[in-house]
């Protein structure tokens, strides 16, 4: 690729060999001190299943589950409002969304996650269930994102809403 002339930013999060470099979003600001990451409840197969009544029944709203420690050490009670804020550490853009959390012990301290399957719909059934995971992660230089079920790397500060 360099050879070729190709900006670095187009092939530097690509190898076809094993290698490290530091992630890219290791470059936020320290504030943003939690990796988010997004994954499908073994219950739903899709988004669409928050549309049927039963399955929403299981879990009939997004929540941001955020190890217990964590969540202590920055005010956050069970059941709190919480925004969960993510940074572009290229462009300096950031995002932003609103739910709830629930305290839990098999989340890493570092990490918070939010489910697939929420978020920008209007079926009856699904409506006002919470937002999507998807409206924080980034795509272009520097990122690599896909959907669903991935371990996104993109770094998220969170915190209570007042």
């Amino acid at each position: 690729m360099q050879g070729m002339g190709v900006d670095q930013t187009y092939y530097q999060d690509y190898t076809a060999f094993p290698s490290w470099r530091t992630p890219t979003k290791d470059q936020s600001p320290s504030d943003y001190d939690l990796t988010l990451i997004s994954y499908k409840r073994i219950e739903f197969k899709q988004s669409r299943s928050t549309f049927f009544p039963l399955l929403n029944e299981l879990v009939p709203k997004q929540r941001l589950l955020i190890n217990s420690a964590t969540a202590a050490a920055k005010g956050i009670g069970e059941g709190d409002s919480v925004y969960v804020e993510s940074h572009n550490a290229l462009t300096g853009e950031t995002r932003s969304i609103q739910t709830v959390a629930q305290l839990v012990e098999f989340v890493r301290p570092d990490t918070v996650v939010l489910h697939h399957h929420y978020g920008l719909w209007v079926h009856p059934v699904a409506r006002e269930s919470g937002p999507t995971p998807n409206a924080l992660f980034f795509t272009g230089d520097g990122y690599v994102t896909n959907t669903a079920d991935q371990s996104f790397h993109v770094n998220v500060k969170v915190g209570k809403v007042v």
